[in-house]
């Protein structure tokens, strides 16, 4: 029992890696016989996967479940069995040939109903696009406007203000200095301007502003 992880990677090399290196192989060489079986090989595969997709639901709890897929991609390709062949030769083929041109009018149907849709919404969506543009783009300018911290900056005379870091009349700044230098510089514009402990504005200026 090899287990999931295991089995999964093996998949994997065997159901893809190797079969894509021959599959190039085969078309360097010009081998027409090989390229067709390798054609019918990925045509089959894509056709697993899809139904892989429904059984992984339901029978996941198999034993020896990720073991079984394993050993059956590697029958697909393997040159003794090419099951791959034996599979489209004598299922896959019939049936589609059969349903292939019923196939054909569904698909096109589909294609006809899808290019209407795409083309009747196609205005709306366009719009929808330009609109959220235009939002965001608002959004960022009322974002740019308040500033970096989204403060107000200094009051332009000179002192400093209790919202906005450390004004105009502290090196010019507006704002955008950060939130912590802004309150020292706070607090040492309220120490100067209460008066400190009365020793006079040189006994105040020494001491220290926290």
């Amino acid at each position: 029992m090899l287990g999931d992880t295991i089995a999964k990677f093996l998949v994997q090399v065997f159901g893809f890696l190797w079969p894509a290196y021959q599959c190039f192989k085969s078309i360097e060489h010009k081998e027409p016989t090989a390229i067709r079986e390798w054609c019918i090989y990925w045509f089959t595969i894509a056709v697993f996967i899809t139904a892989e997709r429904f059984l992984d639901l339901f029978v996941f709890w198999l034993p020896l479940y990720h073991e079984a897929k394993l050993l059956f991609v590697i029958w697909l390709w393997h040159p003794r069995t090419k099951g791959a062949v034996y599979l489209y030769t004598n299922t896959l083929q019939p049936v589609l040939s059969q349903h292939e041109a019923a196939i054909d009018q569904k698909l096109a149907e589909l294609k006809a109903i899808f290019g209407d849709f795409v083309q009747s919404h196609s205005g709306s969506a366009v719009q929808f696009l330009k609109d959220k543009l235009q939002f965001l783009i608002g959004k960022a300018q009322a974002i740019q406007d308040k500033g970096p911290n989204g403060r107000a900056g200094g009051n332009g005379n000179g002192q400093f203000s209790a919202g906005g870091g450390m004004g105009q009349g502290y090196g010019g700044g507006t704002g955008g200095r950060t939130s912590w230098v802004g309150d020292v510089a706070a607090a040492a514009a309220e120490r100067f301007s209460s008066g400190g402990d009365g020793s006079g504005p040189e006994r105040r200026r020494s001491r220290p502003l926290y």
